[in-house]
Protein backbone atom coordinates (compact mmCIF):
# COMPACT_ATOMS: atom_id res chain seq x y z
CA UNK A 1 0.00 0.00 0.00
CA UNK A 2 1.39 3.39 -1.03
CA UNK A 3 2.06 5.77 1.87
CA UNK A 4 -0.15 8.82 1.95
CA UNK A 5 1.73 12.06 1.27
CA UNK A 6 1.92 14.21 4.40
CA UNK A 7 2.33 17.65 2.80
CA UNK A 8 -1.30 18.22 1.78
CA UNK A 9 -2.99 17.15 5.05
CA UNK A 10 -0.35 19.05 7.03
CA UNK A 11 -0.99 22.22 5.04
CA UNK A 12 -4.74 21.76 5.49
CA UNK A 13 -4.51 21.08 9.24
CA UNK A 14 -2.23 24.02 10.00
CA UNK A 15 -4.20 26.31 7.69
CA UNK A 16 -7.52 25.44 9.34
CA UNK A 17 -6.03 25.87 12.81
CA UNK A 18 -4.69 29.33 11.92
CA UNK A 19 -8.02 30.22 10.30
CA UNK A 20 -9.81 29.20 13.51
CA UNK A 21 -7.43 31.40 15.50
CA UNK A 22 -8.10 34.33 13.17
CA UNK A 23 -11.86 33.76 13.43
CA UNK A 24 -11.77 33.83 17.24
CA UNK A 25 -9.68 37.03 17.06
CA UNK A 26 -12.14 38.68 14.66
CA UNK A 27 -15.11 37.70 16.83
CA UNK A 28 -13.40 39.30 19.81
CA UNK A 29 -12.72 42.44 17.74
CA UNK A 30 -16.39 42.58 16.69
CA UNK A 31 -17.55 42.80 20.30
CA UNK A 32 -16.09 46.33 20.29
CA UNK A 33 -19.52 47.30 18.93
CA UNK A 34 -20.67 46.70 22.53
CA UNK A 35 -17.84 48.93 23.86
CA UNK A 36 -14.60 48.21 25.70
CA UNK A 37 -15.76 46.01 28.64
CA UNK A 38 -17.35 43.56 26.17
CA UNK A 39 -14.08 43.41 24.21
CA UNK A 40 -12.06 42.60 27.33
CA UNK A 41 -14.53 39.87 28.33
CA UNK A 42 -14.49 38.38 24.81
CA UNK A 43 -10.68 38.46 24.80
CA UNK A 44 -10.57 36.51 28.03
CA UNK A 45 -13.07 33.89 26.84
CA UNK A 46 -12.33 33.50 23.10
CA UNK A 47 -8.55 33.81 23.22
CA UNK A 48 -7.99 31.83 26.41
CA UNK A 49 -7.17 28.52 24.61
CA UNK A 50 -4.43 30.26 22.62
CA UNK A 51 -2.90 31.78 25.79
CA UNK A 52 -2.26 28.37 27.39
CA UNK A 53 1.11 26.70 26.94
CA UNK A 54 -0.22 23.93 24.63
CA UNK A 55 -2.22 26.51 22.65
CA UNK A 56 0.78 28.81 22.18
CA UNK A 57 3.01 25.87 21.21
CA UNK A 58 0.48 24.59 18.66
CA UNK A 59 -0.02 28.09 17.27
CA UNK A 60 3.71 28.78 16.84
CA UNK A 61 4.27 25.33 15.31
CA UNK A 62 1.40 25.89 12.85
CA UNK A 63 2.71 29.32 11.81
CA UNK A 64 6.21 27.94 11.18
CA UNK A 65 4.92 24.83 9.37
CA UNK A 66 2.38 26.66 7.20
CA UNK A 67 4.87 29.40 6.36
CA UNK A 68 7.55 26.85 5.52
CA UNK A 69 5.16 24.97 3.23
CA UNK A 70 4.39 28.26 1.48
CA UNK A 71 8.11 28.86 0.81
CA UNK A 72 8.44 25.25 -0.38
CA UNK A 73 5.49 25.74 -2.76
CA UNK A 74 7.22 28.83 -4.16
CA UNK A 75 10.55 27.01 -4.57
CA UNK A 76 8.96 23.98 -6.22
CA UNK A 77 7.29 26.01 -8.97
CA UNK A 78 9.19 25.98 -12.25
CA UNK A 79 7.45 29.17 -13.39
CA UNK A 80 5.06 31.71 -11.94
CA UNK A 81 2.26 31.39 -14.48
CA UNK A 82 -0.76 30.20 -12.56
CA UNK A 83 -4.51 30.88 -12.26
CA UNK A 84 -5.38 34.16 -10.55
CA UNK A 85 -6.81 32.45 -7.43
CA UNK A 86 -3.58 30.49 -6.89
CA UNK A 87 -1.48 33.61 -7.45
CA UNK A 88 -3.48 35.63 -4.90
CA UNK A 89 -3.37 32.83 -2.35
CA UNK A 90 0.39 32.33 -2.69
CA UNK A 91 1.22 36.05 -2.88
CA UNK A 92 -0.93 37.04 0.10
CA UNK A 93 0.40 34.12 2.12
CA UNK A 94 4.02 35.17 1.53
CA UNK A 95 3.23 38.77 2.59
CA UNK A 96 1.53 37.84 5.87
CA UNK A 97 4.69 37.12 7.98
CA UNK A 98 6.11 40.59 7.26
CA UNK A 99 3.05 42.18 8.89
CA UNK A 100 2.35 39.44 11.42
CA UNK A 101 5.70 39.06 13.18
CA UNK A 102 5.66 42.25 15.26
CA UNK A 103 1.95 41.83 16.08
CA UNK A 104 2.40 38.18 17.02
CA UNK A 105 5.49 38.82 19.11
CA UNK A 106 3.67 41.50 21.07
CA UNK A 107 0.72 39.19 21.66
CA UNK A 108 2.82 36.19 22.70
CA UNK A 109 5.65 37.74 24.70
CA UNK A 110 4.39 41.13 25.89
CA UNK A 111 3.76 39.85 29.43
CA UNK A 112 7.13 38.11 29.75
CA UNK A 113 9.41 40.67 28.10
CA UNK A 114 7.81 44.06 28.76
CA UNK A 115 5.97 43.26 31.99
CA UNK A 116 2.82 44.84 30.50
CA UNK A 117 -0.25 42.80 29.60
CA UNK A 118 -1.44 43.57 26.06
CA UNK A 119 -5.14 44.17 26.72
CA UNK A 120 -7.57 45.70 24.25
CA UNK A 121 -7.37 48.94 26.21
CA UNK A 122 -3.60 49.09 25.79
CA UNK A 123 -3.57 47.88 22.15
CA UNK A 124 -6.31 50.24 20.94
CA UNK A 125 -4.65 53.16 22.74
CA UNK A 126 -1.39 52.44 20.91
CA UNK A 127 -3.07 52.01 17.50
CA UNK A 128 -5.61 54.82 17.76
CA UNK A 129 -3.88 57.52 19.78
CA UNK A 130 -0.12 56.87 19.73
CA UNK A 131 0.42 55.72 16.14
CA UNK A 132 -2.74 56.16 14.03
CA UNK A 133 -0.69 56.81 10.88
CA UNK A 134 1.50 53.69 11.05
CA UNK A 135 0.35 50.99 13.47
CA UNK A 136 -3.40 51.26 12.80
CA UNK A 137 -3.14 50.95 8.96
CA UNK A 138 -0.70 48.03 9.38
CA UNK A 139 -3.19 46.14 11.54
CA UNK A 140 -6.08 46.82 9.14
CA UNK A 141 -4.03 45.63 6.15
CA UNK A 142 -2.93 42.54 8.10
CA UNK A 143 -6.53 41.76 9.04
CA UNK A 144 -7.74 41.97 5.43
CA UNK A 145 -4.81 40.06 3.88
CA UNK A 146 -4.98 37.31 6.49
CA UNK A 147 -8.70 36.85 6.06
CA UNK A 148 -8.63 36.87 2.25
CA UNK A 149 -5.79 34.32 2.16
CA UNK A 150 -7.65 32.07 4.59
CA UNK A 151 -10.96 32.34 2.72
CA UNK A 152 -9.33 31.37 -0.58
CA UNK A 153 -7.80 28.30 1.05
CA UNK A 154 -11.00 27.25 2.85
CA UNK A 155 -13.06 27.71 -0.33
CA UNK A 156 -10.63 25.49 -2.25
CA UNK A 157 -11.04 22.83 0.42
CA UNK A 158 -14.85 23.05 0.55
CA UNK A 159 -15.45 23.36 -3.18
CA UNK A 160 -15.67 19.59 -3.68
CA UNK A 161 -17.98 18.95 -0.73
CA UNK A 162 -21.43 17.89 -1.98
CA UNK A 163 -23.21 20.39 0.28
CA UNK A 164 -20.98 23.38 -0.52
CA UNK A 165 -22.93 24.80 -3.45
CA UNK A 166 -26.12 24.82 -1.38
CA UNK A 167 -24.46 26.66 1.51
CA UNK A 168 -22.09 28.84 -0.53
CA UNK A 169 -24.26 32.02 -0.31
CA UNK A 170 -24.48 31.71 3.49
CA UNK A 171 -20.75 31.03 3.87
CA UNK A 172 -19.95 33.91 1.51
CA UNK A 173 -22.10 36.28 3.57
CA UNK A 174 -20.33 35.17 6.75
CA UNK A 175 -16.91 35.55 5.13
CA UNK A 176 -17.77 39.09 4.09
CA UNK A 177 -19.50 40.20 7.27
CA UNK A 178 -16.98 38.98 9.86
CA UNK A 179 -14.04 41.23 8.84
CA UNK A 180 -16.42 44.17 8.42
CA UNK A 181 -17.81 43.59 11.91
CA UNK A 182 -14.25 43.22 13.26
CA UNK A 183 -13.21 46.55 11.73
CA UNK A 184 -16.35 48.24 13.05
CA UNK A 185 -15.64 46.79 16.51
CA UNK A 186 -12.03 48.03 16.42
CA UNK A 187 -13.07 51.57 15.51
CA UNK A 188 -15.89 51.67 18.04
CA UNK A 189 -13.68 50.20 20.76
CA UNK A 190 -10.91 52.69 19.96
CA UNK A 191 -13.40 55.55 20.20
CA UNK A 192 -14.50 54.18 23.60
CA UNK A 193 -10.86 54.02 24.77
CA UNK A 194 -10.28 57.62 23.73
CA UNK A 195 -13.43 58.72 25.55
CA UNK A 196 -12.56 56.80 28.72
CA UNK A 197 -8.94 57.99 28.78
CA UNK A 198 -10.16 61.59 28.66
CA UNK A 199 -12.74 61.03 31.38
CA UNK A 200 -11.15 58.55 33.81
CA UNK A 201 -7.52 58.88 35.01
CA UNK A 202 -7.48 55.20 36.06
CA UNK A 203 -8.14 54.11 32.46
CA UNK A 204 -5.38 56.39 31.25
CA UNK A 205 -2.95 54.68 33.64
CA UNK A 206 -3.95 51.25 32.26
CA UNK A 207 -3.81 52.36 28.62
CA UNK A 208 -0.53 54.25 28.95
CA UNK A 209 1.27 53.07 32.11
CA UNK A 210 4.16 55.22 33.30
CA UNK A 211 7.44 54.11 31.78
CA UNK A 212 10.20 52.62 33.91
CA UNK A 213 13.69 51.62 32.79
CA UNK A 214 12.98 47.87 32.93
CA UNK A 215 9.79 48.09 30.83
CA UNK A 216 11.47 50.41 28.33
CA UNK A 217 14.37 47.97 27.97
CA UNK A 218 11.92 45.07 27.51
CA UNK A 219 9.99 46.90 24.81
CA UNK A 220 13.21 47.80 23.02
CA UNK A 221 14.38 44.17 23.18
CA UNK A 222 11.02 42.95 21.80
CA UNK A 223 11.14 45.50 18.96
CA UNK A 224 14.71 44.50 18.13
CA UNK A 225 13.82 40.80 18.12
CA UNK A 226 10.80 41.47 15.89
CA UNK A 227 13.00 43.41 13.47
CA UNK A 228 15.51 40.59 13.31
CA UNK A 229 12.75 38.07 12.58
CA UNK A 230 11.30 40.24 9.79
CA UNK A 231 14.76 40.69 8.26
CA UNK A 232 15.38 36.97 8.57
CA UNK A 233 12.11 36.13 6.84
CA UNK A 234 12.76 38.59 4.00
CA UNK A 235 16.23 37.07 3.50
CA UNK A 236 14.68 33.60 3.53
CA UNK A 237 12.10 34.67 0.94
CA UNK A 238 14.73 36.29 -1.30
CA UNK A 239 16.95 33.24 -0.86
CA UNK A 240 14.11 30.91 -1.88
CA UNK A 241 13.50 32.94 -5.04
CA UNK A 242 17.23 33.02 -5.77
CA UNK A 243 17.65 29.26 -5.27
CA UNK A 244 14.66 28.69 -7.50
CA UNK A 245 16.16 30.82 -10.27
CA UNK A 246 19.52 29.08 -9.87
CA UNK A 247 17.89 25.65 -10.09
CA UNK A 248 15.96 26.63 -13.23
CA UNK A 249 19.08 28.11 -14.85
CA UNK A 250 21.05 24.94 -14.15
CA UNK A 251 18.21 22.71 -15.35
CA UNK A 252 17.95 24.59 -18.65
CA UNK A 253 21.64 24.12 -19.29
CA UNK A 254 21.72 20.40 -18.51
CA UNK A 255 19.60 17.94 -20.51
CA UNK A 256 16.26 19.75 -20.86
CA UNK A 257 13.13 17.75 -21.70
CA UNK A 258 11.09 18.18 -24.90
CA UNK A 259 7.31 17.82 -24.51
CA UNK A 260 5.45 17.44 -27.82
CA UNK A 261 1.76 18.37 -27.97
CA UNK A 262 -0.93 17.66 -30.60
CA UNK A 263 -0.26 19.57 -33.78
CA UNK A 264 3.48 19.08 -33.41
CA UNK A 265 4.08 21.94 -30.96
CA UNK A 266 7.21 21.31 -28.89
CA UNK A 267 7.90 22.87 -25.49
CA UNK A 268 11.42 22.62 -24.04
CA UNK A 269 11.49 22.70 -20.23
CA UNK A 270 14.01 21.87 -17.48
CA UNK A 271 14.00 18.40 -15.97
CA UNK A 272 11.67 18.19 -13.02
CA UNK A 273 9.04 20.42 -14.63
CA UNK A 274 5.57 18.88 -14.61
CA UNK A 275 3.67 18.56 -17.88
CA UNK A 276 1.03 20.96 -16.53
CA UNK A 277 3.72 23.54 -15.72
CA UNK A 278 5.13 23.08 -19.24
CA UNK A 279 1.68 23.76 -20.71
CA UNK A 280 1.17 26.88 -18.61
CA UNK A 281 4.67 28.19 -19.27
CA UNK A 282 4.07 27.90 -23.02
CA UNK A 283 0.54 29.31 -22.83
CA UNK A 284 -1.05 26.04 -23.98
CA UNK A 285 -4.61 25.70 -22.61
CA UNK A 286 -4.70 22.79 -20.16
CA UNK A 287 -7.57 21.91 -17.87
CA UNK A 288 -6.69 21.56 -14.16
CA UNK A 289 -9.80 22.09 -12.09
CA UNK A 290 -8.16 21.47 -8.69
CA UNK A 291 -5.28 23.83 -9.48
CA UNK A 292 -2.70 21.08 -10.05
CA UNK A 293 -2.90 19.53 -6.57
CA UNK A 294 -3.62 15.97 -7.70
CA UNK A 295 -7.17 16.09 -6.31
CA UNK A 296 -8.86 15.53 -9.68
CA UNK A 297 -8.03 13.93 -13.00
CA UNK A 298 -9.07 16.75 -15.33
CA UNK A 299 -5.45 17.50 -16.30
CA UNK A 300 -4.74 13.93 -17.41
CA UNK A 301 -2.89 13.25 -20.63
CA UNK A 302 -2.34 10.24 -22.85
CA UNK A 303 1.36 9.64 -23.41
CA UNK A 304 1.99 8.31 -26.92
CA UNK A 305 5.76 8.68 -27.06
CA UNK A 306 8.25 7.88 -24.29
CA UNK A 307 5.89 5.76 -22.18
CA UNK A 308 8.64 3.30 -21.28
CA UNK A 309 10.88 6.00 -19.80
CA UNK A 310 8.22 7.61 -17.60
CA UNK A 311 8.97 7.88 -13.87
CA UNK A 312 6.70 5.89 -11.58
CA UNK A 313 3.65 7.75 -10.26
CA UNK A 314 4.07 9.37 -6.86
CA UNK A 315 1.62 8.35 -4.10
CA UNK A 316 -0.81 11.20 -4.88
CA UNK A 317 -0.95 10.36 -8.59
CA UNK A 318 -1.03 6.61 -8.00
CA UNK A 319 -4.14 6.94 -5.78
CA UNK A 320 -6.02 8.91 -8.46
CA UNK A 321 -4.95 6.62 -11.33
CA UNK A 322 -5.93 3.55 -9.33
CA UNK A 323 -9.38 4.97 -8.62
CA UNK A 324 -9.79 5.75 -12.34
CA UNK A 325 -8.45 2.32 -13.38
CA UNK A 326 -6.32 4.25 -15.88
CA UNK A 327 -4.04 2.42 -18.35
CA UNK A 328 -0.24 2.95 -18.08
CA UNK A 329 -0.30 5.47 -20.94
CA UNK A 330 -2.62 7.86 -19.02
CA UNK A 331 -0.96 10.13 -16.43
CA UNK A 332 -1.80 13.26 -14.45
CA UNK A 333 -0.08 16.25 -16.04
CA UNK A 334 0.21 18.07 -12.71
CA UNK A 335 2.16 15.19 -11.12
CA UNK A 336 4.10 13.80 -14.09
CA UNK A 337 7.64 15.25 -14.13
CA UNK A 338 9.32 13.60 -17.12
CA UNK A 339 13.04 12.87 -17.19
CA UNK A 340 13.15 12.30 -20.95
CA UNK A 341 11.35 13.51 -24.07
CA UNK A 342 7.72 12.53 -24.46
CA UNK A 343 4.62 13.15 -26.56
CA UNK A 344 1.33 13.92 -24.82
CA UNK A 345 -2.28 14.70 -25.67
CA UNK A 346 -4.57 16.29 -23.05
CA UNK A 347 -7.74 14.20 -22.73
CA UNK A 348 -10.02 17.02 -21.61
CA UNK A 349 -10.05 20.22 -23.63
CA UNK A 350 -10.59 23.41 -21.61
CA UNK A 351 -13.01 26.03 -22.83
CA UNK A 352 -13.79 29.49 -21.54
CA UNK A 353 -15.79 29.05 -18.37
CA UNK A 354 -15.82 25.27 -18.84
CA UNK A 355 -15.58 24.53 -15.15
CA UNK A 356 -17.79 27.38 -13.99
CA UNK A 357 -21.55 26.81 -13.73
CA UNK A 358 -23.61 29.33 -15.69
CA UNK A 359 -24.74 32.37 -13.72
CA UNK A 360 -28.32 33.50 -13.33
CA UNK A 361 -29.04 35.94 -16.13
CA UNK A 362 -29.84 39.62 -16.12
CA UNK A 363 -33.08 40.37 -17.91
CA UNK A 364 -35.96 42.81 -18.25
CA UNK A 365 -36.77 43.82 -14.68
CA UNK A 366 -40.44 44.49 -15.41
CA UNK A 367 -42.03 43.60 -12.07
CA UNK A 368 -45.38 42.79 -13.74
CA UNK A 369 -47.35 40.00 -15.38
CA UNK A 370 -46.03 38.72 -18.69
CA UNK A 371 -46.84 35.79 -20.97
CA UNK A 372 -43.79 33.50 -20.81
CA UNK A 373 -42.69 30.02 -21.79
CA UNK A 374 -40.74 28.10 -19.15
CA UNK A 375 -38.23 25.36 -19.99
CA UNK A 376 -36.88 23.13 -17.23
CA UNK A 377 -34.04 20.67 -17.88
CA UNK A 378 -32.54 18.20 -15.43
CA UNK A 379 -29.58 15.86 -15.78
CA UNK A 380 -30.36 12.19 -15.17
CA UNK A 381 -28.13 9.89 -13.16
CA UNK A 382 -26.15 12.74 -11.60
CA UNK A 383 -25.93 10.90 -8.25
CA UNK A 384 -24.23 7.87 -9.79
CA UNK A 385 -22.14 10.23 -11.95
CA UNK A 386 -20.74 11.87 -8.82
CA UNK A 387 -20.39 8.64 -6.81
CA UNK A 388 -18.15 6.99 -9.37
CA UNK A 389 -15.72 9.91 -9.72
CA UNK A 390 -13.43 12.22 -7.84
CA UNK A 391 -15.43 15.27 -6.69
CA UNK A 392 -13.55 17.69 -8.97
CA UNK A 393 -14.11 15.40 -11.98
CA UNK A 394 -17.85 15.25 -11.31
CA UNK A 395 -17.86 19.04 -10.88
CA UNK A 396 -16.12 19.40 -14.24
CA UNK A 397 -18.73 17.30 -16.07
CA UNK A 398 -21.68 19.05 -14.42
CA UNK A 399 -20.01 22.42 -15.05
CA UNK A 400 -19.64 21.67 -18.78
CA UNK A 401 -23.28 20.55 -18.92
CA UNK A 402 -24.47 23.74 -17.20
CA UNK A 403 -22.32 25.81 -19.55
CA UNK A 404 -23.93 24.18 -22.60
CA UNK A 405 -27.43 24.74 -21.18
CA UNK A 406 -26.73 28.40 -20.42
CA UNK A 407 -25.25 29.05 -23.87
CA UNK A 408 -28.20 27.43 -25.67
CA UNK A 409 -30.83 29.27 -23.62
CA UNK A 410 -29.10 32.60 -24.23
CA UNK A 411 -28.60 31.92 -27.93
CA UNK A 412 -32.35 31.41 -28.36
CA UNK A 413 -33.28 34.62 -26.57
CA UNK A 414 -34.03 33.14 -23.16
CA UNK A 415 -32.85 33.81 -19.61
CA UNK A 416 -31.52 31.38 -17.03
CA UNK A 417 -33.54 32.22 -13.93
CA UNK A 418 -32.73 29.41 -11.50
CA UNK A 419 -30.14 26.65 -10.99
CA UNK A 420 -30.74 23.86 -8.46
CA UNK A 421 -27.94 21.31 -8.59
CA UNK A 422 -28.02 20.17 -12.21
CA UNK A 423 -31.59 21.39 -12.80
CA UNK A 424 -31.86 24.63 -14.79
CA UNK A 425 -34.95 26.79 -15.33
CA UNK A 426 -35.03 28.93 -18.46
CA UNK A 427 -37.55 31.64 -19.32
CA UNK A 428 -38.52 32.86 -22.78
CA UNK A 429 -40.58 36.06 -22.88
CA UNK A 430 -41.83 38.20 -25.78
CA UNK A 431 -44.73 40.38 -24.70
CA UNK A 432 -45.50 41.45 -28.26
CA UNK A 433 -45.48 37.89 -29.64
CA UNK A 434 -45.94 35.07 -27.09
CA UNK A 435 -45.90 32.55 -29.95
CA UNK A 436 -42.35 33.56 -30.81
CA UNK A 437 -41.16 32.87 -27.25
CA UNK A 438 -42.86 29.43 -27.30
CA UNK A 439 -41.18 28.62 -30.63
CA UNK A 440 -37.83 29.81 -29.22
CA UNK A 441 -38.22 27.44 -26.27
CA UNK A 442 -38.87 24.50 -28.61
CA UNK A 443 -35.87 25.38 -30.76
CA UNK A 444 -33.78 25.66 -27.60
CA UNK A 445 -34.96 22.16 -26.56
CA UNK A 446 -33.93 20.76 -29.95
CA UNK A 447 -30.54 22.51 -29.72
CA UNK A 448 -30.03 21.19 -26.17
CA UNK A 449 -30.73 17.66 -27.38
CA UNK A 450 -28.14 18.04 -30.13
CA UNK A 451 -25.46 19.84 -28.11
CA UNK A 452 -25.67 17.61 -25.05
CA UNK A 453 -25.15 14.73 -27.48
CA UNK A 454 -22.06 16.54 -28.79
CA UNK A 455 -20.89 17.04 -25.20
CA UNK A 456 -21.30 13.30 -24.52
CA UNK A 457 -19.05 12.57 -27.50
CA UNK A 458 -16.54 15.19 -26.32
CA UNK A 459 -16.45 13.56 -22.87
CA UNK A 460 -16.51 9.99 -24.16
CA UNK A 461 -13.28 9.29 -22.25
CA UNK A 462 -15.11 10.31 -19.06
CA UNK A 463 -18.50 8.69 -19.51
CA UNK A 464 -19.66 5.08 -19.50
CA UNK A 465 -22.83 6.13 -21.38
CA UNK A 466 -24.09 9.36 -23.03
CA UNK A 467 -25.51 12.00 -20.70
CA UNK A 468 -29.23 11.55 -20.09
CA UNK A 469 -31.62 14.41 -19.44
CA UNK A 470 -35.29 15.37 -19.40
CA UNK A 471 -36.98 18.61 -20.49
CA UNK A 472 -40.40 19.99 -19.57
CA UNK A 473 -41.92 23.02 -21.36
CA UNK A 474 -45.09 24.97 -20.52
CA UNK A 475 -46.44 28.42 -21.28
CA UNK A 476 -48.65 30.85 -19.42
CA UNK A 477 -48.72 34.11 -17.51
CA UNK A 478 -46.19 34.74 -14.72
CA UNK A 479 -45.07 37.66 -12.57
CA UNK A 480 -41.61 38.64 -13.79
CA UNK A 481 -39.26 40.91 -11.87
CA UNK A 482 -35.83 41.36 -10.28
CA UNK A 483 -34.77 39.19 -7.36
CA UNK A 484 -34.27 40.74 -3.96
CA UNK A 485 -30.95 38.99 -3.37
CA UNK A 486 -28.16 37.17 -5.18
CA UNK A 487 -26.71 38.40 -8.44
CA UNK A 488 -27.32 42.10 -8.95
CA UNK A 489 -29.94 42.63 -11.63
CA UNK A 490 -30.85 38.92 -11.90
CA UNK A 491 -34.39 38.09 -12.98
CA UNK A 492 -36.96 35.68 -11.59
CA UNK A 493 -40.52 34.69 -12.37
CA UNK A 494 -43.28 33.27 -10.20
CA UNK A 495 -46.30 31.46 -11.57
CA UNK A 496 -47.79 28.33 -13.07
CA UNK A 497 -45.48 27.91 -16.13
CA UNK A 498 -42.36 27.12 -14.08
CA UNK A 499 -44.11 24.72 -11.71
CA UNK A 500 -45.75 22.81 -14.57
CA UNK A 501 -42.54 22.70 -16.63
CA UNK A 502 -40.71 21.11 -13.67
CA UNK A 503 -43.54 18.56 -13.20
CA UNK A 504 -43.46 17.70 -16.91
CA UNK A 505 -39.73 17.06 -16.69
CA UNK A 506 -40.40 14.60 -13.86
CA UNK A 507 -42.94 12.79 -16.06
CA UNK A 508 -40.35 12.23 -18.81
CA UNK A 509 -38.97 9.38 -16.68
CA UNK A 510 -42.39 7.72 -16.34
CA UNK A 511 -43.15 7.92 -20.07
CA UNK A 512 -39.62 7.16 -21.29
CA UNK A 513 -39.60 10.46 -23.20
CA UNK A 514 -36.87 13.07 -23.44
CA UNK A 515 -39.12 16.14 -23.87
CA UNK A 516 -42.68 16.72 -22.73
CA UNK A 517 -44.37 19.95 -23.81
CA UNK A 518 -47.91 21.05 -23.07
CA UNK A 519 -50.35 21.11 -25.98
CA UNK A 520 -50.70 24.82 -25.39
CA UNK A 521 -46.98 25.30 -26.23
CA UNK A 522 -47.36 23.32 -29.47
CA UNK A 523 -50.36 25.41 -30.57
CA UNK A 524 -48.83 28.74 -29.52
CA UNK A 525 -45.53 27.96 -31.24
CA UNK A 526 -47.38 27.15 -34.44
CA UNK A 527 -46.10 23.59 -34.77
CA UNK A 528 -47.07 22.56 -38.28
CA UNK A 529 -47.10 18.84 -37.61
CA UNK A 530 -48.01 18.36 -33.92
CA UNK A 531 -49.80 15.07 -34.66
CA UNK A 532 -46.51 13.30 -35.19
CA UNK A 533 -45.96 13.74 -31.44
CA UNK A 534 -47.67 11.33 -29.02
CA UNK A 535 -50.56 13.13 -27.24
CA UNK A 536 -51.50 12.29 -23.64
CA UNK A 537 -53.65 13.65 -20.83
CA UNK A 538 -51.64 13.81 -17.62
CA UNK A 539 -52.37 14.79 -14.04
CA UNK A 540 -50.09 17.46 -12.61
CA UNK A 541 -49.45 17.29 -8.88
CA UNK A 542 -51.01 20.28 -7.11
CA UNK A 543 -53.23 21.13 -10.13
CA UNK A 544 -56.85 20.21 -10.70
CA UNK A 545 -57.90 18.22 -13.74
CA UNK A 546 -55.60 16.97 -16.49
CA UNK A 547 -53.29 18.67 -18.93
CA UNK A 548 -52.90 17.75 -22.60
CA UNK A 549 -49.26 17.20 -23.43
CA UNK A 550 -47.07 15.97 -26.28
CA UNK A 551 -44.33 13.38 -25.75
CA UNK A 552 -41.10 13.59 -27.75
CA UNK A 553 -38.99 10.42 -27.90
CA UNK A 554 -36.69 11.34 -30.81
CA UNK A 555 -35.02 14.60 -31.75
CA UNK A 556 -36.10 14.09 -35.37
CA UNK A 557 -39.76 14.16 -34.28
CA UNK A 558 -39.28 17.51 -32.52
CA UNK A 559 -37.50 18.91 -35.59
CA UNK A 560 -40.28 17.61 -37.82
CA UNK A 561 -42.99 19.18 -35.67
CA UNK A 562 -41.19 22.51 -35.82
CA UNK A 563 -40.60 22.34 -39.56
CA UNK A 564 -43.90 20.77 -40.57
CA UNK A 565 -42.59 17.55 -42.07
Amino acid sequence: MTPRPIERPLRLFTGLLLFTFATSHFLAHATGLLLLPAMETARTVLLWPWRTLPGEALLVASVLTHGGLGLWALYRRRHLRMPATEAWQLGLGLCIPILLISHGMAGLFSDEITGTQLTYTRALYLYWMVSPDLMLPRQIVLLLILWLHGCIGVRGWLLVKPWYRRWAPVLGALALSLPLLALAGIFNGAWDVERRVGAEPAVAAVANPPANPEDAAGRAALAQLSGWLVDGYVLLLVGTIGLRQLRNWHAKRSNPVRVTYPGGRVVVVPRGTSVLEASRAAGIPHMALCGGRGRCSTCRVRVSGGVGALPAPNPTEAAVLERMAAPPSVRLACQLRPTSDLTVAPLLTPRDGAAVPVAIEEGPATGRELPITALFIDLRGSTSLAAARLPYDALFIVGRYLQVVGEVVRRHGGYVTAIAGDGVMGMFADEADPGASAASALRAAEALWREIGDLSRELAEELEAPLGFGIGIHTGVAVVGPTGCGTSGSIQFIGDPGNVAARLEELTKDFGATVILSDKVAVLAGCRAPDRLDRREVAIRGREGTLAVRLVHRREDLMGALEGG
